[in-house]
Parts: C-alpha cells; structure tokens; sequence
C-alpha cells in the first residue's frame, strides 16, 4: 500500500475526498506523520480484514488474502461483496478474472466511468496474487498486517479517493 500510494504529508483533495498519509481519508490539510500515516493505514487495513475474517469461509493463500485487502482497501468492501459468492465457492479463477474488470475511474470532466490505467495495473497485480492456485488446507491465514505495520500488504484505503467504481460484467443484475 505504502509504496503504491505514496506519503503525502499533507492531506489533499483526491476525486472524491481528501486524503493523506498513505492515501487514508483525511480532514482537509490534515497533517500526517510517518507514524501517524502507518496508524491511520493500519487501522484501515484492519476494517477490511474483519471483514474478511467475517464473510470469507473459505482457506486463503496469503497472496489471496493480500489481494482481497488490497482490493477491499482501495474500492471498499461493496465491491468486496460482489465478489463474495465466487470467493466463498473457492472459484479463485473466477476471481481473479473478475478483478481487473474493477478498473473505472470517474471523470469529472465528462461524468462518465472510464478505464484507468493505473488502476488497470493495480487490479492484475491483484489477480496475480488471487492466482487459480487451491487454498491452502487447514490452518488459519496469516493477516496482512505484521509488526506493528512495519508490514503492510494490499492496496489503497477505501476512501483512499480513487473513487473507483466498479464495471463487473460479471456481476449479476443490480449489483
């Protein structure tokens, strides 16, 4: 997360919101700290995982759960729950194909939703990570936070303003 969003001292309007630290909703003009930005990003991170530890009833790789918080942090547990049915089927092939159709941005310009490139980037990292590999067998599934936030795995917070807005043609109608 930290390396695909960048430190920003200085909160700052990004689409939709202000954000700052390691792209984490902010006030306007907030100020980050480095050690704020890492609690704010790991308190975030931790909002994802519960979820996760709460909806996924199916083993995760770690690489799986990686990719499932960095796609949770960045567009928020909404587009999670899309996903979910396939998730908890174990269908990591289909979730690893429906993730990189999660790439659309708002233009503000032209209000409509249109592809970006680096959340392109983003989600095949993502669908990289989900693989078509099977879960592991037994266990528990290592979070993705470790050390206090000295290392966080995934990707942007959901108000991290990237406002991107899902276009799964998979989805199911009203979705």
């Amino acid at each position: 997360i930290k390396q695909q969003e960048g430190y920003t001292p200085v909160a700052k309007w990004d689409v939709r919101q202000y954000s700052g630290g390691y792209g984490t909703q902010a006030a306007p003009g907030e100020i980050f700290t480095p050690e704020k930005a890492e609690a704010r990003l790991a308190q975030e991170v931790g909002g994802v995982e519960s979820w996760l530890d709460t909806n996924v009833n199916v083993p995760m790789t770690p690489g799986q759960r990686t990719a499932l918080t960095s796609f949770g942090l960045n567009l928020g547990v909404d587009d999670l729950e899309r996903l979910k049915g396939d998730i908890n089927a174990g269908d990591w092939g289909s979730v690893a194909r429906r993730i990189p159709t999660f790439n659309k941005m708002l233009n503000e310009r032209t209000g409509e939703l249109e592809p970006s490139e680096g959340l392109t980037a983003r989600r095949i990292r993502e669908a990289a990570l989900i693989g078509d590999s099977a879960p592991p067998t037994g266990g528990s599934t290592p979070p993705a936070i470790r050390g206090g936030g000295s290392e966080i795995a995934g990707g942007a917070a959901p108000a991290a303003g990237l406002v991107a807005k899902a276009m799964d043609p998979a989805a199911p109608p009203g979705d």
